[in-house]
């Protein structure tokens, strides 16, 4: 078994075929009281703050985390060996606290006490816990090169739709005030035209009634005059 192998099965429990039916057994592989996890019962992704996980990522960084810890392997008997022992009686012991006890009768045996157990633990917080912190970094870096960017992109693209937005109901209200000039415009019409035909009408009276009149002392001349 590679390193980074026998270090992921101290914390992820293969699945194993079985007969159908057939319920696989598995149990936490760390006390809950340790942070942070990366414990996991099954080969399973543990879905984080309700977001949705992508399994072949899990697994992805589930080699990360164990790669780190391998390279850092403590020389001697330290913590993973103590939990590889704890894992080796799961088939034989069912009680954990009595696996626990039994791995570390053993881990005595070799000169081990349960301060060189918790403190080689501890390390290994810490090396995860710089793990953690670059990956962070790493999320931080895309935020700006990935997220940021599309974010002032987004800024800009609402501030030119705010822009055309304004212009649209500027266009609007300008468009309702030329209605309103064509109707105006053709009420004026209408009544100057109105004007125009009555001006028109009372030439045409005034110039019929001249003429009349002309006509009429035409022929009053030729009738009265010698």
């Amino acid at each position: 078994m590679s390193m980074f192998k026998k270090i992921k099965s101290l914390f992820v429990v293969e699945e194993t075929p079985g007969q159908p039916g057939e319920a696989i057994p598995t149990e936490p592989a760390v006390s809950k009281a340790a942070e942070p996890k990366i414990t996991q019962n099954t080969d399973q992704p543990v879905q984080v703050e309700n977001q949705p996980i992508d399994k072949e990522s899990f697994d992805r960084f589930i080699q990360v985390l164990s790669d780190a810890l391998a390279g850092k392997n403590q020389q001697g008997y330290d913590y993973l060996e103590f939990k590889e022992a704890v894992n080796s009686l799961r088939n034989m012991e069912p009680d954990e606290a009595k696996r626990f006890l039994t791995a570390f009768t053993m881990a005595k045996t070799l000169g081990v006490e349960k301060k060189i157990l918790l403190d080689s633990a501890s390390q290994y917080l810490l090396i995860l816990k710089a793990e953690n912190d670059k990956f962070s970094a790493a999320v931080e870096k895309q935020k700006v090169d990935k997220i940021k960017s599309r974010n002032d992109e987004l800024l800009k693209v609402e501030q030119e739709l705010v822009a055309k937005e304004q212009k649209i109901r500027e266009m609007l209200a300008e468009i309702e005030s030329k209605k309103k000039i064509r109707e105006q415009l053709k009420l004026e019409m209408k009544d100057a035209a109105q004007k125009v035909e009555q001006v028109h009408a009372s030439f045409k009276n005034a110039y019929e009634a001249i003429v009349k009149q002309i006509q009429e002392d035409i022929e009053k001349m030729n009738n009265y005059l010698n």
